[in-house]
């Protein structure tokens, strides 16, 4: 018996000795094998990216790497400039043949498209802190990537440059923070990262001084989708070509539909005066008093966006479609309760 336990372990530890990461490279633009394609197995440690072993994909686009891997690892390589990758499975090693995708690159700009554009204005005390999102849609087989132009272009005041922060986002990946670099433009930045098909997604965040009854000013360098503008709740906007589009439910914070590319709009809190009556709203004036926390607001607009984001760009978006009716208020406000007991009963009926 003892023989046999020490035979099982014995194929255990060679079975893991001589498990293998091996895939294909295939090239989705011409849909061919890509051959020559370096290929390499990393995985996260305390200083970085740590390789596991490397690989050169031959005449039918195969690699094979012979090391077995305990933990979540990603198989990478680099195809005209651009990183390409496939996570690995965490906890096992992974010996099922792996698909690594790559594309051809393109610097032209038209097979990428800016499909939603979106600020938040968050006024803190005397600063306001604004959190630009751009998603991008590519639904080409190239990956647009421009190092000289750069793949995303945006508009920053001023005042707002020497806290200016940028991440890019693509699908099941983390944030990746990416240098803002000067255009010979006044106020244009450009980030250079590649937009693969799929979606790319663009957090920019930096702050302005902000007195009582401010104006914040801004340009959108890609027209292909409107500017929106949330505020949070007890903050409005006016401005000409500015557009209230509703209020989310359980946020309660305004949206804001702007008609131009460049827009400037005043800012007011509530209590304060408002601009277009010169008179204060009832009560006398009072001011709220926003927390102290700006040391995380970073972090904590990052997530309040997240969700603000995902919650009204879906349910106002139509509304932008020429001709498409709006979706009635009864329907936008109907409790979220009631929809899932619809649903069920709908379930429960073609069950039956």
């Amino acid at each position: 018996m003892r023989s046999l336990r020490y035979s099982l372990l014995f194929l255990s530890l060679a079975g893991a000795l001589h498990a293998a990461v091996e895939g294909t490279v295939i090239n989705r633009t011409t849909n061919k094998p890509q051959s020559g394609a370096a290929v390499a197995l990393v995985k996260p440690g305390g200083a970085g990216m740590e390789s596991l072993g490397s690989a050169v994909a031959d005449g039918a686009g195969r690699f094979r790497i012979d090391r077995s891997v305990e933990g979540p690892a990603l198989v990478q390589t680099v195809y005209q400039g651009v990183s390409y990758s496939q996570a690995l499975a965490a906890g096992a090693p992974a010996t099922a043949p792996l698909v690594l995708e790559v594309y051809e690159s393109t610097t032209e700009r038209g097979v990428a498209r800016v499909a939603q554009h979106a600020l938040l204005l968050s006024p803190e005390n005397k600063r306001l802190v604004v959190r630009e999102h751009i998603v991008y849609q590519n639904e080409s087989t190239w990956t647009f990537n421009d190092p000289g132009d750069g793949s995303l272009r945006i508009y920053v005041p001023d005042e707002g440059r020497d806290r200016l922060r940028v991440s890019a986002t693509t699908l099941n990946s983390v944030p990746l923070v990416r240098p803002a670099i000067e255009t010979g433009e006044r106020n244009v930045f450009k980030v250079v990262f590649p937009l693969k098909p799929g979606t790319t997604a663009f957090d920019v965040i930096y702050e302005v001084p902000f007195p009582a009854g401010g104006v914040f000013s801004g340009k959108a360098l890609e027209n292909d989708a409107r500017v929106r503008l949330i505020v949070p709740p007890g903050v409005s906007l006016e401005g000409e070509g500015v557009e209230l589009l509703g209020v989310e439910p359980k946020s309660q914070a305004s949206n804001y539909r702007v008609r131009t590319s460049e827009y400037s709009v005043k800012i007011a809190r509530a209590g304060e005066v408002s601009s277009a009556t010169g008179e204060a709203d009832g009560a006398p004036a009072i001011e709220p008093i926003f927390p102290r926390i700006y040391d995380n607001v970073y972090a904590i607009l990052g997530l309040a966006f997240a969700i603000l984001a995902l919650g009204m760009l879906l349910l106002y978006r139509r509304e932008l479609e020429p001709g498409r009716k709006p979706i009635p208020a009864a329907a936008v406000l109907k409790p979220a309760a009631a929809r899932t007991g619809a649903r069920r009963q709908a379930q429960m009926q073609k069950a039956t």
